[in-house]
């Protein structure tokens, strides 16, 4: 009994961490609906329609298991059904000011939502957004701006760091307290700018998608890009994020030790 529990332990040390699944949203038309996406296992498809157009926000908040996005056009923001796509408003609140503009959304590892977007009266500068979950409604906490225009927003959960990129590739830190950015350096090895950001929690590493659906994996010591897949899709993609298993899921490691723990508790039971 002893040397089978000692196999099997052996075995879950070393199988690997299973994959998270990678959730995108895209553009059909212009005047359509947006559609939720799905990317796992190295294939591509489609969940359903978000039934909100313009939805340039998607985050998964791993402390209520709930994948959020933000509609420009409808100015609310979402909860999407991940395995039906469709989105619901979480009130009838706006999301930002009228004639504002917002572009993405992410949750940190307690569960606090950020946002960036430009207010009415700004133009060419974005402004971090802090955004209660449960009014959807966004307030500035620097309405003075960044000084230039994110489009990409991911947090970093293992050390809490919020990263941002702009329309061209270049990836910033932004202080949550102080709504400012530092500049890290520019994306390279690309088929375009890396517009999209979002981090696999479960390993670690930044993933960015380029205005031409190139979805890469980005080194943050070097900033070089890896290619991970190349897209093919009616329009284009707006934002994406990855859906944590390992809530659900114990890790391999954790079944092992939890085998070596049972050697030392059957000899207690033999007599």
């Amino acid at each position: 009994m002893r040397k089978t529990i000692v196999f099997l332990a052996l075995i879950f040390c070393f199988l690997p961490l299973e994959a998270a699944p990678l959730f995108l949203v895209e553009e059909v038309s212009s005047n359509s609906n947006d559609s939720l996406l799905k990317f796992e296992n190295g294939i591509l498809t489609t969940v359903g329609s978000i039934g909100f157009r313009d939805v340039r926000g998607l985050a998964y908040d791993a402390s209520s298991d709930t994948l959020f996005g933000v509609s420009r056009f409808s100015n609310k923001l979402l909860v999407i059904d991940r395995n039906s796509g469709a989105g619901t408003a979480v009130s009838t609140s706006s999301y930002l000011p009228p004639g504002s503009n917002m572009n993405e959304v992410s949750v940190s590892l307690n569960g606090s939502m950020f946002g960036t977007g430009h207010l009415n009266n700004q133009a060419g500068s974005d402004t971090l957004i802090s955004v209660d979950k449960t009014t959807g409604v966004g307030t500035a906490i620097n309405p003075g701006g960044y000084g230039t225009s994110l489009s990409g927003f991911a947090f970093d959960h293992s050390d809490g760091t919020l990263y941002g990129t702009s329309f061209n590739g270049q990836l910033f830190t932004i202080d949550t307290a102080l709504g400012t950015t530092s500049s890290v350096g520019q994306i390279t090895g690309t088929n375009g700018g890396v517009a999209r950001i979002a981090f696999d929690q479960e390993t670690g590493t930044l993933f960015g998608i380029t205005f031409n659906e190139q979805l890469v994996t980005i080194d943050l010591n070097t900033l070089a890009a890896t290619q991970v897949a190349q897209f093919s899709v009616s329009s284009q993609i707006y934002s994406l994020d990855f859906i944590s298993t390992s809530s659900s899921i114990p890790e391999p490691s954790t079944v092992a030790l939890f085998l070596l723990g049972a050697i030392f508790f059957f000899p207690l039971q033999r007599k």
